[in-house]
């Protein structure tokens, strides 16, 4: 969009930002695309498809609609899609939305392949241990946050920690980062 400026203009940030030292990601969503996104005319195989034949939205995201990972093309265009910006730019990797809503399948075979121009730092939100075996760096705290809050709101008391503590450290591999957060625009937007 060019109301957001130029390639140029980005990769201009991303090398001022890693003058100063600073890891630049941006933010992916393989889930679904925008109610009005192009594919959705000149690939319309590319959507999930309700008993009618209308593309499909998850939940109350009348605003999107679902992507279809059964389809090996659709696939193949999400790999090329994120190649581009590995190929044109210097970012340093991705944050990927709704990473739990897409086959673990598909990321075991997308981050090798993105992986082969150059090390990229892969962040899933998801509270799944088993993106971190597909190739994630690190995924989101979701049940550590949500203990905290009820801790904080008084209905749990600390050592409702310590379950929460003993599953990450029994289900998640060694060296898997996670991301520690307070709030976020899926907890403070509703």
């Amino acid at each position: 969009n060019p109301e957001f400026g130029t390639l140029a203009d980005f990769n201009n940030v991303v090398s001022q930002a890693h003058a100063l030292g600073i890891k630049v990601i941006i933010d992916w969503v393989p889930n679904h695309t925008g109610a009005d996104h192009e594919w959705l005319t000149t690939h319309p195989d590319f959507y999930e498809r309700d008993s009618t034949g209308k593309a499909i939205f998850t939940a109350d995201w009348s605003d999107t609609r679902e992507l279809n990972f059964a389809n090996p093309v659709m696939q193949d265009s999400m790999i090329a899609a994120m190649k581009y910006w590995i190929s044109n730019t210097k970012i340093d990797g991705f944050r990927v939305d709704v990473a739990w809503g897409v086959p673990h399948s598909f990321w075991n075979r997308c981050i090798p392949e993105l992986r082969k121009a150059r090390p990229l730092f892969m962040l899933a939100e998801a509270d799944d241990a088993l993106l971190h075996n597909t190739g994630f760096d690190a995924t989101y705290s979701w049940s550590e946050f949500h203990v905290m809050t009820d801790i904080a709101a008084g209905k749990k008391d600390v050592l409702s920690l310590d379950s929460v503590l003993t599953k990450i450290d029994t289900s998640y591999m060694k060296g898997a980062w996670r991301l520690y957060f307070t709030s976020n625009h899926d907890e403070n937007s509703w």
